[in-house]
């Protein structure tokens, strides 16, 4: 646990849960990498897309990232702001919560696979 008092992505996580949730449109694409860097297995990712509802998959995917610990979430932050394209209604929040990715993590490949990037708005 952080002693410094720093807030933690995991924490950020939990703080901003209803804003992620009610602004992240596609999930595939974080779910993509998170299964190609193994914070998430196949069986997560079929619990995952079995779930009905867009904003279900979203809290889903977030109770799964907050188990895995602080670099899954950290990754989870970290594919928004390198697919920022696909995530643009959440641009403002990662510079409103001073997102800085560690060293480790900005090593780590994040590939778009968004299919609404070939649809215009």
């Amino acid at each position: 646990m952080d002693q410094t008092g720093e807030a933690t992505s995991l924490n950020v996580l939990t703080y901003h849960r209803e804003l992620l949730v009610s602004r992240l449109r596609s999930t595939q694409c974080i779910l993509d990498n998170l299964l190609a860097c193994g914070f998430l297995c196949e069986e997560d990712a079929e619990i995952v897309q079995q779930t009905v509802t867009r904003t279900d998959r979203v809290r889903k995917i977030l109770e799964l990232v907050q188990c895995k610990g602080e670099q899954a979430c950290q990754y989870f932050m970290f594919i928004i702001y390198k697919v920022c394209d696909a995530y643009i209604d959440l641009q403002p929040w990662l510079k409103e919560i001073n997102f800085n990715p560690s060293g480790a993590i900005t090593v780590m490949e994040v590939v778009n696979t968004d299919p609404s990037e070939y649809h215009s708005h």
